[in-house]
């Protein structure tokens, strides 16, 4: 589902309201919806292309074009001369949306960036010898001028761009009374005017192609992501140059997020369901019950990202927020030293705890980034010990890790409840690093037969983008009622047995729990007798034999399995 609107309003959580793309003259457009199809009535098909599908700029999977150095899709314009826009009336807009790929921060000085081509004219970047970006279109009309057969508009110093995030650029051409061209950066004018003063058609060559993603050099193709590509055989106004810029808001798009609602679903636009789950369900910071995720020993719930490509945030643009609120189990006070507590892994990117050999609790983010000259084997590593900035691991803890490009840097912060304890980098921007076949985003990660994560995880988020601090603040549970009221469910007299099968002790979980708690055998035996004061309360079961077993607590009955 594409992005493109015409009048611009507020959003909310969800996408969008959508609107069409004008298509009053519209030859060509090319919105990688699943596909490299134009969407005109061209109905153009590629006669080569050695791109791929990536995320848009609202994070959603498969709805952009991504291009390595050097791979273009390329449509011909002998077989499609209806792309040969402005050739007999004078008129062309092109339009595209763009982001370049991050290798190009330390690209040399005077290069061109070839975005896309048609026939002769074209819209690329210009990065001067200071290292100054400019955006450049030029239309190819044949006549001898100051930039010799070429109309050429370019952004000017005094109009700072970043190339590194995505942006609509438009060119349009027209003709009244003279023939001009204005260049747009996201619906606003940067440079206009009339330098002929007389009618001068588009010109094109009988061999010329449509190319998009052009390769200028050996060593300046174009690398970054493209989307919604779109030309007119018409001049297109002001107004509707402004309503191709899109109107998702990324900081409300997550790519994932599991707040355990009653279920283990992903609700953020992935939709993401478990490819395999072995955690309960219980009790979240607000006392919710079935709001949080619960999990034992060997206990886990995965995504598979070859299923949900867009889970592998950062692979493109060097960007990753990872966060999620946990409470460890009770049992780490007293053992696992030299252990590491994997809360949730996405591919080989991790939060987690590490209880040292003193017995001390690091926290620690870790980004793989493959970099030979930085980091620890490939990986990003930063640290926050409890010596230094004191955290109860047994409490509720929103932990978030933002890793970013920074000028030529990569660097990886760590929060601790929306205040940042640590802070790592290496001295180069790399993407983060997937195994798109086999990696999984995995909550209550076994990491060795004593180093299993026990504990409580909820709110867990990633977004394709780094978070500010505001935004990262934002991310904290204030139990008030209304917390509470969005979260809960209609369960007074559901109760949560967990794990079950059980080896040595049960949790029950249950809002209306308190009073006397009883487990009887096959036989109507009963075998344990106690009263229960709060909503949770854990149980040693370790001495009965193995078999069938009844809990009753507050009227309500259910069976579990000692083994």
């Amino acid at each position: 589902m594409k992005k493109l609107v015409l009048s611009i309003t507020a959003v909310s959580v969800s996408l969008l309201s959508l609107a069409q793309i004008p298509t009053n003259g519209l030859v060509f457009g090319l919105t990688c919806n699943g596909n490299y199809n134009d969407i005109s009535t061209t109905n153009a098909v590629a006669v080569s292309n050695t791109a791929s599908l990536g995320n848009d700029s609202c994070g959603s999977a498969s709805s952009a074009s991504s291009h390595s150095l050097g791979s273009t899709t390329k449509y011909a314009l002998a077989t499609y001369p209806v792309l040969k826009a402005g050739a007999t009336n004078g008129q062309l807009t092109m339009s595209c949306r763009v982001k370049l790929g991050l290798g190009y921060q330390t690209l040399a000085g005077s290069q061109y960036i070839t975005i896309m081509q048609n026939g002769e004219s074209y819209i690329r970047y210009f990065k001067n010898s200071i290292g100054q970006y400019r955006i450049e279109a030029g239309i190819f009309n044949g006549i001898s001028y100051n930039f010799g057969y070429y109309e050429v508009k370019t952004s000017f110093a005094n109009q700072p761009i970043d190339p590194f995030k995505w942006q609509t650029i438009t060119a349009v051409y027209s003709y009244n009374s003279a023939s001009s061209l204005e260049l747009f950066l996201d619906g606003i004018s940067l440079a206009s005017g009339s330098t002929l003063n007389a009618f001068y058609p588009v010109e094109y060559g009988a061999n010329d192609s449509l190319i998009i993603g052009k390769k200028t050099s050996a060593t300046n193709s174009f690398s970054g992501s493209l989307d919604n590509v779109l030309i007119y055989n018409r001049d297109l106004s002001a107004a509707e140059v402004a309503g191709l810029s899109i109107a998702c808001t990324p900081s409300l798009n997550p790519v994932f997020e599991l707040n355990y609602n009653g279920n283990f679903t992903d609700t953020s636009i992935t939709n993401a369901v478990p490819t395999y789950n072995t955690a309960n369900l219980g009790i979240d910071s607000c006392g919710t019950v079935f709001s949080a995720g619960s999990y034992g020993y060997d206990v886990a719930t995965k995504y598979s990202l070859a299923t949900y490509p867009s889970l592998q945030a950062g692979s493109t643009n060097a960007t990753i927020t990872m966060s999620c609120r946990v409470k460890l189990d009770l049992r780490y006070q007293t053992s696992y030293n030299n252990t590491y507590i994997n809360i949730m892994q996405n591919g080989e990117n991790y939060i987690r705890y590490f209880k040292n050999g003193q017995g001390e609790f690091v926290m620690e983010g870790v980004v793989y980034n493959n970099n030979p000259t930085g980091g620890s084997f490939g990986y990003l590593v930063a640290s926050a010990f409890q010596s230094i900035t004191p955290f109860n691991p047994f409490a509720w803890n929103t932990l978030t890790m933002v890793y970013k490009p920074n000028n030529t840097q990569s660097t990886s912060t760590l929060y601790i409840n929306g205040v940042p304890v640590n802070f790592s980098a290496i001295q180069s921007i790399n993407n983060i690093v997937y195994n798109a076949t086999t990696d999984s985003l995995i909550m209550g990660k076994r990491t060795t037969a004593v180093g299993s994560f026990a504990g409580t995880i909820d709110n867990v988020l990633i977004y394709n983008r780094a978070l500010s601090d505001t935004e990262v603040d934002s991310l904290i549970i204030d139990c008030t009622a209304a917390t509470v009221a969005t979260k809960k469910i209609n369960s007074s007299r559901l109760v949560a047995i967990y794990p079950n099968p059980a080896n040595s002790y049960v949790t029950i979980v249950g809002e209306n729990i308190v009073g006397n708690v009883s487990i009887t055998n096959l036989i109507g035996e009963t075998v344990y007798k106690a009263t229960v004061t709060s909503n949770e309360t854990k149980i040693d079961v370790s001495n009965l034999t193995n078999g069938m077993y009844f809990i009753t607590t507050n009227g309500v009955t259910q069976k579990f399995i000692k083994e």
